[in-house]
């Protein structure tokens, strides 16, 4: 199951933040049969993703605007298997900027 939750605030004509919730819980994961040789149990984890991301969008000309965000991300159970990453530490923080052109 995927649940999203966003909300926008535009503080002026042009500038807005979005600030934005998200959470998958599938009720399987689906693990190839290789998989399942090399780790056995993995293909009856479940697992959890949730994340909380910060964006703001700044329009500094007609067809310009700049665009950050920064994002922090928690994975569990078989959705974190795998990932480059110590058991104990499964939480991330990333972060993008760009100029878009429109």
């Amino acid at each position: 199951m995927y649940s999203g939750l966003g909300v926008k605030y535009a503080i002026t004509d042009n500038l807005d933040f979005d600030r934005r919730l998200l959470s998958l819980r599938p009720a399987r994961l689906l693990v190839d049969r290789s998989m399942r040789r090399q780790r056995r149990g993995v293909a009856k984890c479940h697992g959890t993703f949730d994340a909380v991301s910060l964006v703001a969008d700044w329009q500094f000309a007609k067809k310009f605007d700049a665009y950050a965000e920064i994002m922090f991300s928690q994975n569990n159970g078989g959705l974190a298997d795998g990932l480059p990453h110590s058991q104990h530490d499964r939480s991330r923080w990333a972060s993008l900027s760009l100029l878009r052109h429109q």
